[in-house]
């Protein structure tokens, strides 16, 4: 599917509204010629286990994974599909910025931003929930949901 930049920016715009209060009364300003709108909310791997020394960023991301989700539910009879993005450790400044140069698992994992995008913009196009990147990152996923959270920490934790 070829996604313009147009398209693009429209979705950032509402999933910049689908973060707030009221998403549904928000969208029902747009006019019908962006429905079906693909939205792309932000989320992270963080979402998926609770970080020691990175708790309140794990804990926002959980809350936009499991709002984007239920949102995504509720928006489906108007085809429009809410996509959280959760790649993992990006090759950004964030780290730099947030003040913690992150984990040495962290810092290894780092995947570059363009692969993440280009991911993101297929996932959505294809109606998905989630967009993933890496067999890392999948593999956290998936780990997040067997092996106890206390010992997921643990191996967070190392430094």
């Amino acid at each position: 599917m070829d996604v313009s930049v147009s398209s693009i920016l429209k979705a950032k715009i509402v999933s910049e509204l689908a973060l707030r209060p009221y998403p549904k009364i928000l969208l029902k300003s747009f006019s019908r010629a962006y429905l079906p709108l693909v939205i792309r909310v932000s989320a992270s791997s963080a979402a998926f286990c609770p970080q020691p020394r990175f708790n309140v960023y794990a804990a926002t991301k959980a809350y936009v994974l499991s709002f984007s989700r239920a949102l995504n539910c509720e928006l489906k009879e108007k085809k429009i599909t809410v996509t959280s993005v959760c790649p993992g450790p990006v090759d950004t400044d964030f780290f730099d910025i947030a003040g913690d140069n992150g984990s040495t698992f962290k810092k290894k994992m780092r995947v570059p931003a363009e692969k993440v995008v280009d991911k993101a913009i297929k996932d959505a196009a294809l109606g998905n929930e989630l967009s993933v990147y890496s067999a890392m990152m999948k593999t956290a996923e998936v780990g997040s949901k067997i092996v106890p959270h206390k010992l997921l920490m643990k191996f967070f934790d190392q430094r």
